[in-house]
């Protein structure tokens, strides 16, 4: 339940928080999660858990430290194995908030040269807060095939940073753009993932509720990819009406 729950706490953050809210949610999280994953029982199911929440949420500088610790070995909690999947999800956070880069990466990889390997390196390089890593992680997803699902899932969950909304403002355009290549080029399963998981939440406003009603009023649209927009636009119109709430 544990380990259902911690996914779902992400998507809440990635689909409603404003950039703000998502910072200070990530924080309390990781707080409570280092607490957590140094009181559970050694080497259990739920000190992994928090380990795992920890590797997402991370965002103060004590908290990245503790993250870098455990990836090069000068931190340790008893009982956690800071395995190879783990040591990927750590990096990957680190890459997100600028404390690691293309040398990292490059050397992670080099510990781990498989296919998943391979997919987990390009998930952290679509995490890194920079331009030309955004750009490089938006063509691999709209605009070439070479991702396979696995692949599509994990650079596309990296690339959308709530907390990078700013950097991410120009795809808002380029998602409704490229939509309809995106829908007639790729199978059913994996055009309806990139819909879902390159929906422009970061640029959650009134302008994009705007923005998605004048597409979808132009004929012709698949009713499928009109689907996923009015999913999207109903949870955008969501985030609008939390964040309209007293604090």
């Amino acid at each position: 339940m544990l380990q259902a729950l911690l996914p779902q706490a992400e998507q809440i953050m990635r689909q409603l928080a404003a950039p703000e809210a998502a910072v200070a949610g990530k924080r309390l999280l990781a707080e409570v999660a280092g607490q957590l994953l140094r009181s559970a029982e050694p080497g259990s199911d739920r000190q992994l858990a928090w380990a795992q929440l920890l590797s997402w949420a991370a965002v103060s500088t004590d908290q990245l430290d503790l993250l870098a610790g455990l990836l090069d070995g000068r931190a340790e909690v008893p009982g956690l194995v800071v395995d190879t999947e783990l040591r990927w999800a750590l990096l990957r956070r680190l890459a997100a908030t600028g404390r690691a880069g293309d040398a990292e990466i490059d050397a992670e990889l080099e510990r781990d040269p498989t296919v998943a390997g391979q997919r987990h390196a390009a998930g952290c390089r679509a995490a890194l807060p920079d331009a030309a890593h955004k750009s490089a992680a938006w063509a691999s997803l709209a605009e070439s095939e070479d991702l396979g699902m696995q692949g599509v899932e994990e650079v596309a969950r990296s690339f959308a940073q709530p907390e990078q909304a700013q950097l991410l403002a120009p795809y808002a355009g380029r998602y409704l753009a490229a939509l309809p290549a995106i829908w007639s080029s790729r199978g059913e399963h994996l055009r309806i993932l990139l819909g879902q998981l390159l929906f422009p939440y970061s640029a959650t406003s009134p302008e994009l509720v705007e923005q998605i009603n004048a597409f979808l009023a132009a004929e012709g649209r698949d009713p499928g990819l009109a689907r996923v927009l009015i999913e999207g636009r109903d949870m955008v119109e969501r985030a609008l009406r939390s964040r309209a709430l007293p604090a």
